[in-house]
């Protein structure tokens, strides 16, 4: 059904934003205390995160707005701008992509999952969350995805990166006979 026939009908439409990111402080907060990122310049809307996190140069500033970690600051945004719902999901920055330490991947991943659910509940139905899965260890996270995790959250689905952490040993191991 076209838009303007709803509206026509008294149904208003809705707008779906199908990508966003979030990146819960709590999440954050863990990564500084393992010394993986630096939130002195939180309050400025900048985080620093190290290289094995984030795939970028040391010390490079990246974006913290308000709303990747506080759900009611979000839910304000999208009311401005007539969003009715978001799918979210941690940015690139947060999935290690570059990392070949399956602990740090496997668990940098898990917290931010659980820690993204948390944040999505906060969203009053309107927020959608998108688990992440660590590529380069294919093992390490699905089964928690298919069996426990998903079915008691606020998360709908998951997506992965688009670089594998983990690639270059996987790689490696592969090439040995």
């Amino acid at each position: 059904m076209h838009s303007q026939q709803r509206e026509a009908d008294g149904v208003a439409p809705a707008a779906i934003d199908v990508h966003n990111h979030a990146m819960p402080l709590p999440l954050l907060e863990w990564l500084q205390g393992e010394g993986l990122a630096d939130l002195s310049r939180f309050r400025d809307g900048i985080v620093l995160l190290d290289p094995v996190v984030s795939g970028v140069g040391k010390d490079t500033p990246l974006p913290l707005a308000r709303s990747q970690y506080d759900a009611v600051t979000r839910l304000s945004e999208m009311d401005d701008v007539g969003v009715s719902a978001h799918a979210v999901s941690m940015p690139p920055f947060l999935y290690c992509s570059n990392s070949e330490d399956r602990r740090l991947v496997t668990n940098t991943i898990a917290r931010g999952n659980d820690e993204l659910a948390a944040y999505v509940a906060e969203g009053s139905g309107r927020l959608l969350g998108l688990g992440s899965i660590p590529l380069g260890f294919p093992d390490a996270c699905p089964a928690r995805l298919q069996s426990s995790w998903l079915p008691r959250t606020t998360i709908h689905g998951a997506c992965s990166s688009s670089t594998r952490a983990g690639a270059k040993k996987s790689a490696s191991q592969a090439s040995k006979p």
